[in-house]
């Protein structure tokens, strides 16, 4: 990525030298000698930074900085001041300078100062990018607000986007979509710049949670990293952290993270200093009715009711048939793209196996037969039979009964090896892709193959 570099100083000998050395540097610069021109180019090419000389003649150096903030708040601004001027620049500081340089100046230093500056750019365009994708990436595998539910689940999101800093209870049957319904709520909110930090709950051993969540110190116990470890928490400042599958964590986990959401404090395990306070939003997922856990005793009450305070409920596919169709030929218009296919759509009878099909697998079970179908697909359109819908997960037992496959009745056992054996040879024989695109682990689609 090229940086735009704008220069506004009236003194001729430093304009040349500065724009000369960052030219050799591989930026794109730009030169002014006065704060109204540089003014009318921020307007005009939107520079990534600034810099700028304190004493200008007619509009001094700080009132360009101000107005200059007021036209691109994010904008990089470093301040040329001479020697003996500190003080204007400690102002200038005060006044949202990223840094300022004295003259005579030291290109190097210069340098260095600028990199430093350029890489806080990077990141936020890095961010952004990030942001544009996640959206767009939620909006083609998950929004296709046909269904009043659905739309009412956009409603829900952009509201709680704008609502900072409550917390959310997301739930769903697997498969929804829940972990990016709360990535469309932090991309979309104030803290889309900060990190956005994902726990999964379900895969991390009980006796790693407190380390996991909160860190720990060097030393703090037998086989902990001589660095120590950041935990979770600290990772999100100023972001989102994320509990996927929350009703995972047991009871005493529990009891830490009410202590968190109540207090606001965590320390490091070992950790010899007082709690710190840390600002994070929590959100959290669940495709299990928490309140059923909390009957029962296995989930506290005190905490559902601290992540409760705002609900989203994520509809199944089967309750939103009205959606099916428009994710289905997203995710083919998806799959065209990835596999370099002309796939235009579905015959009639396609489409209407994937409305009359219950989708226990969900919005995650669409797009993994939307997948193969496009990847197995040999002519323009997806016929009844690419969708293999009749094939339930692999199973482990024995299995009974029999499908149609093609022009033949055939027994449940036969159809899968069938069906295996034709994605393996449009994998070319690739056993983890084809793993990958029916659904199931290396290890299980090799056993389906030695059983025969």
């Amino acid at each position: 990525m090229q940086f735009r570099i704008l220069i506004v100083d009236d003194e001729e000998v430093i304009r040349t030298s500065i724009s000369l050395y960052l030219r050799q540097e591989g930026y794109h610069v730009e030169v002014c000698a006065t704060g109204e021109e540089g003014l009318r180019r921020i307007a005009a090419v939107d520079p990534d930074l600034l810099l700028l000389d304190v004493k200008l003649p007619r509009l001094g150096g700080l009132d360009v900085l101000k107005r200059a903030k007021a036209l691109k708040d994010d904008l990089i601004v470093i301040m040329i001041t001479a020697y003996g001027s500190v003080e204007s620049a400690v102002q200038a500081m005060k006044s949202g300078a990223y840094d300022y340089i004295t003259k005579p100046l030291d290109l190097d230093e210069l340098d260095v100062i600028i990199k430093k500056g350029l890489e806080t750019v990077r990141l936020k365009k890095e961010v952004s990018i990030l942001r544009k994708e996640r959206l767009e990436r939620f909006h083609v595998e998950y929004v296709a607000a046909e269904s009043p539910s659905m739309r009412e689940v956009e409603e829900k999101i952009d509201k709680m986007a704008l609502y900072g800093s409550g917390t959310v209870l997301i739930q769903g049957e697997s498969g929804t979509g829940k972990e990016f319904v709360a990535t469309s709520i932090h991309y979309k909110s104030p803290r889309a710049e900060r990190p956005f930090v994902v726990v999964n709950c379900a895969a991390i051993p009980k006796e790693l949670v407190e380390s996991e969540l909160f860190g720990y110190e060097s030393g703090a116990f037998t086989g902990a990293a001589r660095q120590g470890k950041i935990g979770k928490l600290e990772m999100a400042e100023g972001g989102t952290l994320f509990f996927d599958e929350v009703g995972e964590l047991d009871l005493a986990a529990q009891v830490k993270l009410l202590r968190f959401l109540e207090t606001r404090e965590f320390e490091r395990i070992g950790s010899t200093k007082p709690p710190r306070k840390i600002e994070v939003r929590v959100l959290a997922a669940t495709n299990k009715r928490l309140i059923d856990f909390v009957n029962v005793g296995a989930f506290r009450l005190d905490l559902y009711h601290r992540l409760n305070v705002m609900s989203i409920v994520v509809p199944p596919l089967r309750e939103r048939t009205a959606d099916i169709l428009k994710l289905a030929k997203n995710f083919v218009n998806h799959n065209n793209r990835q596999f370099s296919k002309r796939v235009k759509g579905f015959t009639p009878e396609a489409e209407q196996a994937l409305l009359s099909y219950g989708w226990p697998g969900n919005v995650r079970e669409l797009k993994n037969i939307i997948e193969r179908a496009v990847f197995l697909c040999e002519r323009d359109i997806i016929a009844r039979n690419d969708l293999a819908l009749e094939l339930p997960s692999v199973p482990s037992g024995p299995a009974s009964g029999t499908y149609v496959y093609g022009d033949a009745i055939l027994p449940l056992d036969e159809v899968i090896r069938r069906y295996i054996l034709e994605v393996l040879e449009k994998s070319g024989g690739n056993k983890s892709q084809a793993a990958r695109l029916l659904g199931i682990t290396r290890k299980t689609l090799r056993g389906r193959l030695e059983r025969g």
